[in-house]
């Protein structure tokens, strides 16, 4: 089969699931290819080799209408058959009933995926577990029940990295590269998509997974070789859950690898043994979300479970190890003051993180902090629509909270760097008309922060000036 995966835009990020399905589907034999959508007026040329038979997307919430506007376009003008996955339609109850949605995958597509693309374009297709189908008439919908999860992630071949850096030299020639450990988290936080994650396979096997030591460093190994590689960042949601796995990581990494890295971890987690074994290993930066400064909203409210005592104490020992602590936070949460809001701030400059970043918090289908606000009355029942809104909340606020929060949000990093701006709290309102202008400077800030403190890592003049090209024609997307 021809496979062809759509994205809207290949950022500065990496991306992991393409990669490990492209890598799967390849080793199955199928043809594989990750086209970018740059200009409608290109459509005429995307598949110089033919139409592929199927086209797959993977996509979370806040890019649906992105990806639904992508495939509609595409609908028009090739005859194809479309398979959606990724968070969206693995949480959204009726997403598979869209126009020009053929199919989705809900969960992990590693098994479905190449079974799917076995039996297509057979009847047999419509059995697929993990798979939900619309048949011809366009009103029936089959939904299969899922299969287990994958219990060896050694099992698996090394992600197929080449599809992305070949379509992306920035990517390609940054000397930072990405990877993951493990799969799966074993909290419940009611903002992340995880509690609803590890409620749907409740039973179809153990929820964290994590590879070999061996397998990890022969991955890095076959990236190291290829592309340049002077800095790792772990995206684990929680680095070195297991302590014998990271102990037995210290030593071979250290000896094998030997790079500067950074991980994400949590509070009530971090430990003087766990901090001394990362400092050791090479840990540069450890990433910490707080996300509310409030105990009640942290823990009753997004079910954080961890005190201010717990957070301040982690710093602490982050901080003297002489490792750069970088947080993560929320603003605007149901129900939330600004008194409790400022709480967050509060919380921040007591630690002094090297860099404390600030999201504006919005609902998605599926999580347990949605139906919270829906029977609180702090969302409106069509959130959904809401979603994209000038990047607003979509909570059931009033235009003038929504764009005082928006301010608040992209003033949040520098207050909690240096209190002495706290006096701008009180100008959020007069503020908004430039906030298109704080949010550049907030870029620039936060660049500079994350290149010279988080991931220091010297990057070449030519790999900024591939950087800046790369945004450039994504100004031009005609979407």
């Amino acid at each position: 089969m021809r496979v062809a995966f759509i994205v809207d835009a290949l950022h500065h990020r990496e991306i992991f699931s393409i990669p490990i399905l492209s890598a799967i589907l390849k080793q199955a034999g199928h043809d594989v290819s990750l086209i970018e959508f740059i200009k409608v007026n290109h459509i005429q040329h995307m598949f110089t080799d033919g139409t592929p038979e199927i086209i797959a997307y993977s996509l979370m919430s806040c890019e649906l209408e992105t990806y639904r506007k992508i495939n509609t376009i595409l609908k028009q003008h090739y005859d194809f058959f479309s398979v959606f996955g990724g968070p969206h339609p693995t949480f959204s109850s009726d997403f598979c009933s869209e126009p020009f949605v053929d199919a989705i995958c809900k969960g992990e597509g590693d098994d479905a995926f190449p079974e799917f693309l076995s039996h297509f374009p057979k009847e047999s297709m419509y059995s697929v577990s993990n798979f939900h189908f619309k048949k011809e008439n366009g009103r029936t919908v089959i939904e299969n029940p899922l299969r287990n999860l994958v219990c060896n992630l050694d099992a698996l071949p090394f992600p197929d990295r080449k599809i992305i850096f070949d379509k992306n030299p920035f990517l390609a020639k940054m000397p930072i590269k990405s990877f993951m450990t493990s799969r799966g988290c074993p909290f419940h936080c009611t903002y992340c998509f995880n509690h609803a994650y590890n409620k749907m396979y409740h039973k179809k096997g153990k929820i964290v997974r994590i590879k070999s030591v061996d397998y990890l460093i022969e991955e890095i190994q076959q990236i190291r070789k290829a592309y340049p590689m002077q800095f790792i960042k772990f995206h684990d949601d929680i680095f070195g859950l297991n302590k014998d796995w990271l102990e037995t990581f210290v030593k071979k990494y250290r000896k094998e690898i030997g790079l500067p890295f950074g991980a994400y971890s949590r509070a009530n987690l971090i430990s003087k043994d766990y901090v001394k074994l990362m400092k050791s290993a090479g840990c540069v930066t450890i990433v910490m979300a707080i996300e509310s400064g409030d105990e009640h909203i942290r823990n009753t409210v997004l079910k954080r479970n961890m005190s201010d005592n717990q957070i301040i104490k982690a710093a602490q020992l982050i901080n003297a190890e002489g490792i750069h602590l970088y947080t993560l936070n929320m603003i605007g949460l149901p129900g939330e003051t600004e008194k409790e809001m400022y709480k967050t701030i509060q919380i921040n400059q007591k630690i002094k993180p090297e860099l404390a970043e600030s999201n504006l918090f919005k609902l998605y289908e599926g999580l347990e902090i949605t139906d919270y606000s829906l029977k609180y009355g702090y969302a409106y029942s069509d959130f959904n629509k809401r979603m994209n809104l000038d990047d607003l909340s979509n909570l059931s606020l009033s235009e003038q909270e929504k764009k005082k929060l928006s301010v608040l949000n992209e003033l949040f990093v520098f207050i909690s760097c240096y209190p002495r701006l706290a006096f701008l709290l009180k100008l959020t309102n007069i503020l908004y008309p430039f906030r298109g202008l704080i949010k550049i400077i907030r870029s620039f800030f936060t660049s500079y922060k994350i290149i010279y403190k988080i991931y220091p890592t010297p990057i070449p003049f030519s790999v900024i000036v591939d950087g800046v090209i790369h945004l450039l024609k994504r100004k031009n997307n005609q979407l």
